[in-house]
């Protein structure tokens, strides 16, 4: 059940927060979180390739992500699909350690050996593609 509950608050928080990003965008982003974001994650919104957004959403990127994705072309339908999938094996692997997993016994490593190859990798190409944002 957990893993349900899960799903469902990753799909309801994503929607969400694309939808705020396409409907108020840089005004909202300014608003909260000030003009140093702004710069900060404004060159990242005009990034519209949705397999670009997938490799990000799989790294290791704050929930912000999901607001500033909202700001590009691509169709919220797709994006949605995209953030979901994306940000699901760390939620995945946040319940299912949660849940008392320790008894999996060398399978747990494995599998936290393997999001955290995933995570470096997402994290080395979101630097790669979006080299302002990583400087900042």
């Amino acid at each position: 059940p957990a893993l349900l509950y899960g799903v469902t608050g990753l799909g309801i928080g994503a929607a969400i927060a694309l939808l705020a990003g396409r409907h108020w965008g840089l005004r909202l982003l300014a608003r909260v979180a000030g003009p140093e974001m702004v710069a900060k994650w404004a060159q990242l919104r005009l990034i519209n390739s949705p397999i670009t957004w997938l490799v990000i959403f799989l790294g290791p990127s704050p929930d912000l992500i999901l607001f500033v994705a909202g700001m590009t072309r691509i169709p919220l339908a797709r994006l949605f699909l995209i953030a979901v999938v994306g940000r699901a094996p760390a939620m995945v692997a946040a319940t299912v350690l949660g849940a008392g997993a320790a008894d999996m016994g060398p399978w747990l490593i494995v599998g936290a050996t393997a999001i955290g190859i995933v995570a470096c990798g997402g994290g080395f190409l979101f630097k790669r593609f979006a080299p302002e944002v990583a400087r900042s």
